[in-house]
């Protein structure tokens, strides 16, 4: 028999997979589950004004600068524009100071390790998300970057660029949670099941701008790496 899953996984949505094969698949993503509801009582978590309105101001001129264009998602056969799950423009850029930057500021937050393996840092590879009226991102949950063998990700980095707008909330299927965005928060969610999610859309002229990138700990040397997710 086979279970069908609709979500989508890493931007892609999920064949179906063998019964059997679910806890094998899954485990290493319980471990940090249950890790991270015995800290913060769930998979997902909010810091407010950890960046200042200017801050957040020439991240929004810097990703408008930069044409956003189109998201894909991530499919089997490749990255493919797939409007019936995601209409949201989408810009990708490569600033390792940026990313440190935003570890730093979270680092408090953030555990020392998750199952056994300490904090390695954040990917230096951004995304700047632009929703404008209309645009949504159906259900799915964030793919792990695996830069390596023995490097991956397992948490998801948000930062809201702007605030003010009517929809445009992050609602988390766990708890049926909306997170509104506000200016300079961050969002940080593990990337299996429980932070499954979607991205409403926002209303009127408005625009929601999200700043993403993967805050990764060491791999275990027993897992195997996979391919870097195009979200």
């Amino acid at each position: 028999g086979t279970v069908r899953r609709h979500e989508a996984r890493g931007d892609r949505p999920l064949a179906p997979v063998k019964k059997y094969n679910i806890l094998f698949l899954m485990w290493p993503y319980m471990k940090v589950l249950v890790e991270l509801l015995e800290a913060h009582g769930r998979a997902f978590w909010t810091i407010p004004s950890v960046f200042t309105r200017d801050e957040c101001r020439a991240l929004r001129e810097r990703i408008d600068g930069l044409a956003p264009t189109l998201a894909p998602v991530s499919l089997p056969s490749g990255p493919a524009v797939r409007e019936d799950i995601r209409t949201n423009e989408r810009v990708v850029f490569d600033d390792p100071a940026l990313a440190g930057e935003l570890v730093s500021r979270v680092a408090s937050t953030l555990p020392r390790a998750l199952v056994g393996r300490p904090l390695a840092g954040g990917n230096p590879r951004l995304r700047g998300y632009v929703y404008r009226p209309g645009q949504i991102f159906r259900a799915h949950y964030d793919g792990s970057y695996r830069p390596t063998a023995s490097l991956g990700s397992e948490l998801t980095l948000l930062l809201y660029l702007n605030e003010g707008m009517v929809g445009g909330a992050t609602r988390f299927f766990d708890g049926d949670v909306d997170v509104v965005p506000e200016t300079g928060k961050i969002l940080l969610f593990a990337h299996p099941r429980r932070g499954r999610h979607e991205v409403r859309a926002p209303n009127r002229r408005d625009v929601r701008r999200v700043s993403r990138q993967n805050v990764a700990p060491p791999l275990s040397p027993k897992r195997s790496a996979r391919a870097l997710p195009t979200g």
